[in-house]
């Protein structure tokens, strides 16, 4: 894991600093990172080189072609994709920033009422498993 991720973090500087990986599926894993230009945290996923191949990289390009013409609360946005170190890749909005934005909030002391009042926009969010795992941890 640690490979890929140093090569990641050299392949896209100084256009992102990656942070950690954040999730992995059966083809990619998921890294959080922090955007530059315009600074904004995202994710970025990355097809598992060891599991790389023409085909699953044909798969990749067509799933982040179609993904990026859709637009919906719960679909979360590709802003970009590329090659780069031998590595494919595509950078997403990053849902996980409003959950830790939650999870400050309730730190706090603020309720669920209370963040949902400060977040209004959060409600988007209400079909996305770690939201409302968090929100039932709170009853």
């Amino acid at each position: 894991m640690s490979d890929v991720l140093d090569l990641l973090r050299q392949s896209l500087a100084p256009h992102y600093d990656i942070e950690r990986q954040i999730g992995a599926g059966g083809m990619a894993r998921v890294y959080l990172a922090i955007e530059q230009h315009p600074h904004r945290r995202v994710a970025i996923k990355v097809i598992d080189p060891e599991l790389s191949n023409g085909l699953l990289r044909e798969r990749f390009i067509r799933e982040v072609d179609l993904s990026s013409k859709l637009s919906h609360p719960h679909i979360v946005p590709i802003f970009s994709a590329g090659e780069a170190g031998g590595l494919f890749y595509a950078v997403l909005g990053e849902r996980d920033a409003a959950v830790a934005l939650m999870q400050e909030a309730f730190a706090q002391g603020y309720g669920r009422g209370g963040v949902m009042h400060l977040y209004p926009s959060l409600m988007a969010l209400r079909g996305y498993a770690p939201f409302r795992e968090l929100m039932r941890s709170k009853e």
